[in-house]
């Protein structure tokens, strides 16, 4: 058996497409492979995607106004193009943000039939709080603990963490999850499949 530790960046990758192997390992692993996320990276997830709507929204405030402007230039031929293409980049934006939302939505949804979900412990919470946390950022740092304290009860899996976030790739992090038993550290997806396609049959 093994285990892939995921956490919010997986999700996001599969959203913003990103990372096309993410979706390979979502839906193609082996019988003894688990894929584990903390069951707060669905909330940050969602946060982050509010962050993203909010950014083509003001996209399309602006481009909105440009196509306004450009429409009382009566006379330019340049102008007339120019207002088709912002026509255009308008109605892509809005195509980008349904399909954010809906690769999100359906990678969510797949983990939370397939993956197991790690809840929140007390003691957890308490660890990630405490003052000189590995992490500065407090949902970095509870995450972490929470992928720690779940690996550290996994004792005759394989185990491995896979995060493109670069918070999570320090010195002192890796050590943290090395004393947990997480052996291997991947930065996308296809290195990880390629791991896990390594490992023996048990």
């Amino acid at each position: 058996m093994a285990i892939v530790y995921i956490e919010t960046n997986f999700l996001m990758s599969i959203a913003t497409g990103q990372d096309f192997e993410a979706t390979n390992l979502l839906s193609n692993r082996s019988p003894g492979v688990r894929l584990a996320i903390p069951e707060a990276c669905f909330m940050e997830a969602l946060s982050v995607l509010e962050g993203k709507r909010r950014q083509r929204h003001r996209l399309a405030k602006d481009l909105d106004q440009d196509i306004k402007e450009l429409s009382r230039d009566r006379t330019s031929p340049s102008a007339l193009a120019l207002k088709g293409h912002l026509d255009q980049a308008l109605i892509e934006n809005t195509r980008l943000i349904l399909e954010i939302d809906k690769r999100l939505f359906d990678a969510m949804l797949s983990l939370s039939k397939t993956a197991e979900l790690i809840g929140l412990q007390v003691a957890t919470l308490d660890q990630s709080l405490r003052p000189d946390p590995l992490l500065d950022d407090p949902s970095d740092s509870l995450i972490l603990f929470i992928i720690l304290d779940h690996a550290r009860h996994q004792v005759s899996e394989a185990k491995a963490f896979l995060s493109a976030d670069k918070h999570f790739g320090t010195t002192e992090v890796r050590q943290a999850l090395l004393g947990a038993g997480i052996e291997k550290y991947f930065t996308d997806a296809k290195n990880a499949l390629g791991w896990l396609q390594s490992q023996p049959s048990r």
